[in-house]
């Protein structure tokens, strides 16, 4: 017998979709071939090594689950061996003509006593999570020495390759220290040895030089970052925090403009008079 378990769902959640959470799982972090496809009965994923893969239809086998609807609000997930299926096949006459036997022996020791019980930590993580994806986010993933797995739409590119032959997207990032091609997942750059994280920057008030998100002054010209994050008064200096329209040590508008008391018209914090009327500016 396959190893089964029957999982409850919310509406939300369908056969198809736990199916496709199976597949990212097997995929990006078993580094198995799959497929996966929906028939009339549920959903079917499939799965096996690249290096068994067999070029004749039927004479291969494969990991199966089947993932079929059990009640209102209940699937069953089946897990076993069984042959690689017919994509059109299987489609046609439901998933029961494919039911999987039980994992032997014959297929390894990890699949037999691990693949199973991590397949269905994945269903119920997926579940729990009402549906959204809870995969690490794989951004690069090599299939051996010498391809490069897009993480965009899986195909295989030879190593090296700046962009992916199935979709166009890069398969490189630019090191923010060197400015070079690194490839995707690596955490330091071989070209200069700098760490690939993007770090969040502020650009300096004075000299316009990006500073690190948190550093208090900039390295280029030592301004206070203060400057960048928070608004000065044009008349007593104060630092305030942005949106403050007032400053709480000497009341002067933070724009810097104040009303002449007499006519109204506009002026800058600085004036002693207005240039309208020639009204003193009261202090």
């Amino acid at each position: 017998m396959a190893d089964s378990k029957i999982f409850h769902i919310n509406s939300n959640i369908t056969p198809e979709s736990i199916g496709r959470e199976v597949e990212a799982f097997l995929r990006n972090e078993k580094e198995l071939t799959v497929e996966g496809f929906a028939a009339q009965d549920g959903y079917l994923v499939q799965a096996k090594e690249t290096s068994s893969w067999k070029t004749f239809t039927g004479l291969g086998k494969a990991l199966q689950v089947q993932i079929i609807p059990s009640g209102e609000n209940d699937v069953m997930v089946n897990i076993g061996i069984g042959k690689w299926a017919d994509k059109a096949g299987a489609a046609a006459v439901g998933l029961f003509l494919f039911a999987p036997l039980a994992i032997t022996a014959g297929v390894g020791a990890y699949m037999q006593n691990k693949l199973p019980g991590e397949v269905f930590d994945c269903i119920e993580k997926f579940i729990m999570a009402g549906g959204r994806s809870v995969r690490r986010n794989v951004t690069f993933e090599r299939t051996d020495d010498t391809k490069t797995r897009c993480p965009s739409c899986g195909a295989n590119n030879p190593k090296g390759t700046k962009f992916c032959s199935g979709c166009g997207n890069k398969l490189s990032e630019i090191c923010p220290s060197c400015g070079k091609d690194v490839d995707l997942g690596k955490k330091f750059c071989p070209h200069c040895g700098s760490s690939m994280k993007k770090v969040k920057t502020i650009k300096c008030p004075n000299c316009g030089e990006e500073v690190e998100e948190g550093r208090k002054f900039c390295s280029e010209c030592g301004t206070s970052m203060d400057l960048a994050v928070k608004d000065k008064c044009p008349k007593c200096g104060e630092l305030v925090d942005k949106g403050t329209v007032f400053c709480p040590s000497c009341g002067t508008s933070i724009s810097g403009e104040i009303v002449c008391s007499k006519c109204g018209s506009k002026m800058k914090a600085t004036q002693k008079f207005c240039s309208k009327c020639g009204t003193k500016v009261e202090s």
